[in-house]
């Protein structure tokens, strides 16, 4: 347990402790599904407590998801829960299945069934209609 909280400790530290060394992005506003953690050189959005990549798809309008049924189980979006309320470039979008989705920039955000930490797949799938959230 002590690990555990050890961990998410320095995931949600990390952006603040790196600001302290000038080295964080302009724009560091997340909900709280979301942590702001540096890959070597670059900074990437991550699903929290997994540490799993974000995803946005081309198919998707602004505002407005179009991943459903099948793609949904392959694509989970991120949920809000909780709630949550919009800050920055981080918004709601209402799902037609029900709940709210995050959008950054408008453009919903999901996560890769198939992703683990350590490698992330879902880059350019699908014809290259997904790509990491940046």
């Amino acid at each position: 347990m002590r690990t555990s909280l050890l961990a998410a400790l320095a995931v949600l530290l990390a952006p603040a402790l790196a600001l302290a060394a000038g080295a964080a992005p302009t724009n560091e506003e997340h909900p709280g599904e979301v942590a702001l953690l540096q890959d070597s050189a670059n900074w990437t959005y991550k699903h929290f407590p997994t540490n799993l990549r974000l995803y946005v798809f081309d198919d998707d309008k602004p505002n407005e998801s179009k991943c459903y049924k099948g793609c949904s189980a392959m694509w989970p979006p991120l949920f809000a829960r909780d709630n949550p309320k919009p800050m920055g470039d981080w918004t709601l979008v209402k799902r037609t299945d029900g709940g709210a989705q995050w959008a950054y920039k408008k453009r919903p955000v999901y996560v890769h069934y198939h992703d683990s930490v350590e490698q992330p797949t879902g880059n350019g799938a699908e014809g290259g209609k997904w790509h990491f959230l940046e």
